[in-house]
Order: structure tokens, then C-alpha cells, then sequence
């Protein structure tokens, strides 16, 4: 199977940069699966695990919301957050899932209840891709 480039970047860094022979994530459409030679095109990423498989084996991580360009030989992640799971801090974490339930109850507007709820979201994927690859280390 063909190679092709995959970067990865966040506000803060260049989180990943390597050949990968393939990409899976989440979109808004749904899990998308890229491989060497893809039509370009360009996607809305929804917040969950990323699987970034290269020579060495498949990687896993956690992508919040963001987009992602495809080229038939390159593809380019631009994200507001990723985390490989073992930074992914589980407390912390069900904390922020704890703060975000109460905040979505007291919400005293729809715009306030979207935000709240969208947060939500992102710290449930978050948890879920720590405990499926802390499951996957044991």
C-alpha cells in the first residue's frame, strides 16, 4: 500500500508529521477512512479518536472539532485540540464532564445550551479514546 503524507496541527504546535498508509477519522458525515491517491476534498472533523496507521504500527489520539484538507498525496489536520491518550489526563477530564452536565442544566439561553452541550461532547470523546487505548495497553 502506497504512502502519503499526514500533518497534523493545533493553534499551539505541529502535533504529527510522518508517511502513514492510512487515516481514519470522524467527520461530520460520519468515520472516514483516507488512503494514498484520495480525491481532494474538504472536511469537517468531528470531535473523537483519529487512527494513524504507519510502518511502525497503528497510532490512535483524540482530535476535537476542526477540518482537514485532502490531496491524493498529502493531507493536512488543522484542530483546536489533539491529545495522544496517554497524555489525556482521566480525571481532569471527568471533572470538565461534570462542570459541562451542570452548566447545561443551569443555561439560561439556547446559544448558552449549544455551547455547553458541544463541550460536553468533546470531553465524552475525549474519555472514551483514554479508557479504549488504556484498554488496548493492558
Amino acid at each position: 500500500m502506497a504512502d502519503f503524507v499526514l500533518e497534523m496541527f493545533t493553534p499551539q504546535k505541529q502535533f504529527f508529521t510522518g508517511e502513514v498508509s492510512s487515516f481514519v477519522c470522524s467527520s461530520a458525515e460520519g468515520e472516514l477512512c483516507v488512503l494514498s491517491g484520495h480525491h481532494p476534498m474538504l472536511v469537517a472533523l468531528a470531535p473523537g479518536e483519529v487512527r494513524i496507521k504507519t510502518s511502525e504500527g497503528v497510532k490512535s489520539a483524540y482530535v476535537s472539532d476542526g477540518f482537514m484538507e485532502v490531496r491524493p498525496d498529502h493531507v493536512m489536520v488543522f484542530s483546536h485540540l489533539c491529545e495522544w491518550p496517554e497524555d489525556i489526563d482521566e480525571v481532569k477530564a471527568k471533572r470538565e464532564i461534570e462542570k459541562d452536565r451542570e452548566q447545561l442544566r443551569n443555561a439560561e439561553s439556547l446559544s448558552e445550551h449549544r455551547r455547553n452541550e458541544v463541550e460536553l461532547q468533546r470531553m465524552m470523546a475525549m474519555l472514551r479514546v483514554k479508557k479504549r487505548n488504556s484498554i488496548n495497553l493492558r
